[in-house]
């Protein structure tokens, strides 16, 4: 995610720090309408590792009011109306105390923030600023560039995606290993850390991990396991629309059995979309990641069109095992009847042979 974008903050912030004081620089970016600015790249070396990409900032924080006047915002964290409470405790407890915030725009197009922070008490001079709003302009080009480069990048990866589940969905009738290769795919491309796919259990009653692609996993999440579906998993199949979750070992709403699981494998943040296909729900593909970086709306977009094709596999899957059991159960009636038959004309052979049972 935004890999493009983290190799151009790194090199901005090099320049940029190599002229002034800067301890941590990141780029954030509009999260939707009235949803405020999402951090989505950090060049942070000496942090502790508290603020994170994927950070959500309010809409009235300094990106926010920067980015709406067009003109740099100077901000310290101690300021009540400057950050949400919990952005505030994260840059204090970061030893963060100035903050300067660049609106990047191009075209009088606000596109996001540049955020240069201080862990001194040492404040941005006329100077900084000065120099600031002179290169705001170029690195709003090159963020520009860089977002729709990514764009087109994610549109390729998609499309890629959709063909290879096409070619791996019709290339075989095991449906274990083609979920299990779907997966495996899904899983590169999201930049996830896990994957599953669950289809419901007709003996238990409950959900059963049909395919699990996991590498580091510790063992917890695996294949065959059947466990009853908490909150979002009841409400994924409910609404037949994807549920994005968030620190599930902490959701009292969730199941004990869910919050074991979750943490137990450390798993921060979820993503489940319901297989539907004719208006039925087959299963659950479920995306798991250990850190709290959010799922964003591309990334449910995207797996939303791969449930449509991983539905119809597994329908036809099911189909071909309805059919398969069909012809076995035919073959056995076969064979019953054939026995039927014999024995019925050996009997006939019997009588017609003995005048003893030809007397009656």
């Amino acid at each position: 995610m935004n890999l493009e974008l983290r190799e151009l903050l790194r090199a901005i912030s090099a320049n940029i720090c190599g002229v002034m004081r800067c301890d941590m620089v990141a780029i954030t970016l509009p999260a939707g309408p009235s949803k405020g600015q999402r951090l989505l790249a950090l060049d942070f070396p000496k942090g502790k590792g508290l603020i994170r990409e994927g950070l959500l900032l309010t809409p009235a924080g300094p990106g926010g009011r920067a980015r709406e006047s067009l003109k740099p915002t100077l901000v310290s964290p101690l300021d009540p109306d400057a950050f949400s409470p919990e952005v505030r405790e994260l840059a204090i407890a970061e030893g963060l105390q100035q903050h300067c915030v660049i609106p990047l725009a191009n075209l009088g197009r606000a596109l996001g923030a540049l955020v240069i922070a201080r862990t001194t008490d040492v404040s941005f001079s006329p100077d900084d600023l000065e120099f600031l709003a002179q290169v705001s302009g170029q690195i709003a080009i090159a963020v520009e560039n860089a977002l729709a480069f990514q764009e087109v990048s994610g549109l390729r990866d998609r499309l890629q995606l959709l063909l290879n589940l096409t070619t791996q969905i019709t290339s075989s009738l095991d449906l274990r290993e083609v979920l299990r290769a779907v997966a495996a795919n899904i899983r590169e491309l999201i930049h996830a850390d896990a994957v599953t796919v669950l289809l419901p259990d007709a003996t238990s009653g409950k959900f059963k991990l049909f395919a699990v692609d996991f590498p580091h996993g510790q063992g917890v999440i695996k294949e065959e396991l059947l466990f009853t579906p908490g909150a979002a998993g009841r409400k994924a199949v409910d609404t037949m629309k994807p549920v994005v979750g968030y620190a599930p070992e902490l959701d009292e709403r969730e199941s004990s059995e869910v919050r074991d699981i979750a943490a137990a494998e450390g798993m921060k943040a979820s993503c489940l979309i319901p297989l539907v296909s004719r208006g039925r729900v087959l299963g659950i593909l479920s995306i798991l990641r250990t850190t709290e970086t959010q799922f964003t709306p591309e990334d449910v977009d995207l797996l939303t069109q791969a449930s449509g094709q991983i539905a119809i596999a597994v329908e036809n899957a099911l189909a071909y095992g309805q059919i398969s059991e069909l012809k076995d159960k035919l073959a056995l009636e076969k064979v019953y009847l054939e026995e039927e038959i014999r024995i019925e004309m050996n009997f006939e052979s019997i009588v017609g042979n003995s005048p003893a049972l030809n007397a009656f």
